[in-house]
Order: structure tokens, then C-alpha cells, then sequence
């Protein structure tokens, strides 16, 4: 590979490196250090380690509190609900955010953890359920998610990804995110702490 690149003056992408951390960091330096063009952009949940790297944290989309539901005007503040509106609009042009259907807009974004994948499917469920359907929907699981085409494969990948995730946690991290999931809307540290000595 470094023979094919040379010195050539290239941007390679690796993506999800964090399943690989290993191998991924192994191979940055490995190329880097024989291609001196090279420019290495990953995406990864841990830093890799190798000399020379800068990281860009992303932070997710701004999300409102679930308890307190901003004016329908402040809303569209909030990025998920722009990007639900966004989505839900090219799904249904006449889509738009009201008095009527902004908590439940809220909460399709809160129930989905602002996850920019999940709320363009929820979203594009806009063509024949109302945001107040997809909401009550997504109370029982993901499966509002699913259909067919490509909406199936991206419902996959995100299904895939949840439980990839899930599967990087170590034994004793599963059994506190199996309790956390008993809080609502969020908990305190203290609160998270408690249940974690149990």
C-alpha cells in the first residue's frame, strides 16, 4: 500500500475505527511514516495514539429537556428538531412544526437520543403518520423504524450499531446500563452512583 501511495498527495478515510482500535492506529502510523503526503482522516469514539494525530470532538445535536418543552418558536432552535422538520418536510412538504405537534415532535427526538440516523427514519414516517403516531410508536421499540428498500437497510444499520455498541461495554457496564434504563428523561450522578453499588 505504501508503494501505491507514495508520495502522493492523498486524504484516506477510516471510519468506525474503535471495533478496530488496534489495527487501525498500527496502520495510521505504519502509512504515515512512509508516506509523507498522506493526510489520515478517522472517525473512531477513541483516539487512536499515533504521533501527530489531532482530534475534533463532534458533539451531538442540541437537544430540548424532556420534562420542559420549549416555545414551538424556540424549538426549531434545537438541531434534532430542525433536522426532524428537515426530514419530515421532504417526506411531506406540508409538514410543519405547530402548538400541536411540537411535544410529540420533542419527544421522538428524546426517545431516539438525538441520534441523527434514527430521527431521519422517524422522520420520514412523517408521509403517513402524524409526529403525535410516530411518538406513540416509538413508546414500544425501534420497530416503527423498519420497512423496506433502503429504509430497512438503514434501520439494520442502525439496529447494528446499538448493538455493536452495546457489545464494546464490558460485563459490569451492561448490568449498569440494564439498570439505568430504568430512570426517564435522565438521572443525577448520585442517583447512578446509588444504583451502580447494587
Amino acid at each position: 500500500m505504501c508503494t501505491h501511495l507514495g508520495s502522493r498527495e492523498i486524504l484516506l478515510e477510516l471510519d468506525d475505527c474503535e471495533h478496530l482500535i488496534d489495527a487501525c492506529a498500527t496502520l495510521s502510523e505504519a502509512l504515515l511514516r512512509h508516506c509523507q503526503e498522506l493526510r489520515i482522516l478517522t472517525t473512531s469514539r477513541e483516539a487512536l495514539r499515533v504521533p501527530g494525530e489531532t482530534i475534533f470532538s463532534v458533539r451531538p445535536l442540541s437537544l430540548p429537556g424532556p420534562r420542559r418543552l420549549p416555545a414551538v418558536d424556540s424549538l426549531s432552535e434545537y438541531e434534532v428538531a430542525r433536522l426532524f422538520s428537515d426530514r419530515a418536510r421532504a417526506a411531506k412538504p406540508d409538514f410543519a412544526l405547530s402548538e400541536n405537534n411540537a411535544m410529540a415532535v420533542a419527544q421522538v427526538c428524546h426517545r431516539l437520543d438525538g441520534i441523527p440516523l434514527a430521527i431521519e427514519l422517524a422522520a420520514a414516517r412523517a408521509r403517513v403518520l402524524s409526529a403525535e403516531q410516530i411518538s406513540e410508536r416509538l413508546k414500544e421499540s425501534f420497530g416503527l423504524l423498519s420497512g423496506g428498500g433502503r429504509t430497512a437497510m438503514a434501520h439494520g444499520t442502525l439496529r447494528a450499531t446499538m448493538d455493536w455498541s452495546h457489545g464494546l461495554l464490558s460485563e459490569e457496564e451492561r448490568i449498569l446500563f440494564r439498570r439505568l434504563s430504568a430512570f426517564t428523561g435522565g438521572c443525577t450522578l448520585e442517583a447512578a452512583e446509588t444504583i451502580s453499588r447494587r
